[in-house]
């Protein structure tokens, strides 16, 4: 009886381990990070929109690395990456505006001043925090089918 030689199986594992399924996590994170930011400009609340300065500084960067920017409004400075988790299994999506965390968080600009009234009736506060929340379940579906579809090309 001749030993079974496992060899080839650890070097095709330790292959899927090191190169493939770090790509297919990225290219996951990136596919949920680009409908986040889809959704934050086209599910209620919506990213505010006056002039569409901010609905234009979206992005997706995966791994510090960029990777998509905003569907929507006028093109603005997307954001040049999040410092210090370009090593981290991360996605981050965000907007690159002075105003965008005042208006994600309701408030007018520095200080107390609560948000009123939205330039239109559909936008409003926690415009991607909410996505997160209502999304959850379908961001973590697409992260899946993403790698595995990668896994069986």
């Amino acid at each position: 009886m001749s030993d079974f030689d496992d060899r080839e199986f650890k070097k095709r594992l330790t292959t899927l381990q090191k190169q493939i399924m770090p790509t297919l996590q990225e290219k996951a994170l990136a596919v949920a990070g680009m409908q986040l930011l889809r959704d934050a400009v086209m599910v209620a609340p919506t990213v505010p929109l006056q002039e569409g300065w901010l609905r234009g500084s979206g992005s997706v960067h995966v791994k510090g690395k960029f990777k998509s920017e905003s569907p929507a409004g006028k093109k603005g400075k997307a954001n040049k990456g999040p410092t210090g988790m370009n090593n981290k299994d991360t996605a981050v999506v965000g907007f690159n505006t002075p105003y965008a965390a005042y208006l994600h968080e309701g408030i007018r600009r520095a200080g107390t001043h609560r948000v009123e009234s939205w330039s239109e009736a559909s936008s409003g506060s926690k415009y991607l925090e909410s996505k997160m929340t209502m999304f959850k379940n379908q961001y973590r579906r697409l992260m899946a089918d993403t790698i595995k579809k990668g896994k069986s090309a």
